[in-house]
């Protein structure tokens, strides 16, 4: 009995609710007229409160509606997005003489456009800090670094692809909008040209020399080669015009043939002393010495090239850490 009695109650409650929506011809409280324009995405509801619900609850109740409402307003515009929540405001009404409830939720347009233009701004301080760095670091002699500092700025710069989004969304202004428009235009290409003037004026000198049981192998300084060209690197067989020059000397010895399972497993190691200097500073800001284990199931060979693959991977790791 109960149970039917909750579903009736629900049934009334659902009937006696009144979509206001955003008409001027609605009636709601004459405080939200101020709402009632074009500068607003909006949305009322309305309901008696004639079956004693706690009154808190019934208001939950319609600005959820309200909420769900204003939610299909803008994505009327904008897509199946979800919007900034800070952006929503709502108020609630009670006449408490006739037990009638009015909530509202909804979004200053200019407001939302002020929020987005304040999150535009935190993006283009981010790239101007990051002028700063770069320019730091190149003073210091760390052009690649500046390079890294200057390429993550441009993927900041991209999110705000975004935030013109949201602009048309609550409909800023053209002439606005084109003045940030222009305005991240223009940091985009002063990083572009920043960046590209830094590569072209950066140049690596690798000196490798690597040992096979005896034989030289110089697919390590390829690999390492091609690895750093995928990092948009260029290259000189000059150690005094280099900024940067990366000394590899590397050998390999046996280690060990071990039968696990019935399987037998070679081990190599590669032994590798490793130096970097920066000529803009005159300063070697690497040396150590490191090996790499290799394994394989075949012979002492494939173990060794095993472990040059590997080598490579911890060589680029150590560039990245000291250079980049």
């Amino acid at each position: 009995m109960k149970k039917y009695l909750i579903i009736n109650t629900v049934i009334l409650i659902a009937l006696m609710l009144v979509s206001c929506g955003s008409k001027k011809s609605t009636v709601y409280p004459k405080e939200w007229a101020k709402y009632d324009n074009e500068y607003h995405y909006f949305d009322i509801k309305s309901g008696t409160n004639n079956q004693n619900i706690e009154q808190a609850q019934f208001e939950k109740m319609l600005l959820d509606w309200a909420l769900e409402g204003l939610k299909k307003q803008v994505q009327t515009k904008a897509g199946d997005v979800e919007i900034e929540k800070n952006l929503i405001k709502t108020e609630s009404y009670t006449n408490t003489a006739k037990q009638d409830t009015y909530v509202i939720a909804y979004i200053n347009k200019r407001e939302a456009c002020q929020y987005y233009e304040k999150e535009l701004q935190r993006i283009q301080n981010k790239v101007e800090k990051a002028f700063q760095i770069a320019n730091d670091y190149e003073q210091q002699g760390f052009k690649p670094k500046a390079i890294t500092v200057l390429k993550q700025a441009l993927a900041d710069l991209d999110l705000s692809e975004e935030i013109f989004f949201w602009f048309n969304v609550y409909e800023m202004p053209t002439t606005q909008v084109q003045q940030h428009r222009n305005n991240v235009q223009q940091a985009e290409h002063n990083l572009k040209t920043k960046i590209t003037e830094l590569e072209q004026s950066t140049f690596y000198c690798v000196l490798c020399t690597a040992d096979f049981f005896g034989k030289p192998y110089s697919k390590l300084e390829t690999d390492i080669k091609n690895e750093l060209s995928t990092w948009g690197c260029r290259f000189t067989d000059n150690a005094v015009a280099a900024d940067y020059v990366i000394d590899v000397k590397a050998s390999v010895r046996e280690h060990q043939k071990a039968e696990v399972e019935g399987k037998d497993f070679y081990t190599s190691y590669v032994d590798v002393a490793l130096t970097i200097d920066n000529n803009v500073v005159n300063q070697r800001i690497y040396n150590d010495e490191i090996s790499i284990k290799g394994i394989h199931t075949v012979n002492y060979e494939d173990a060794a090239r095993d472990g040059y693959k590997k080598t490579v991977s911890e060589i680029c790791k150590i560039l990245r850490n000291e250079i980049f």
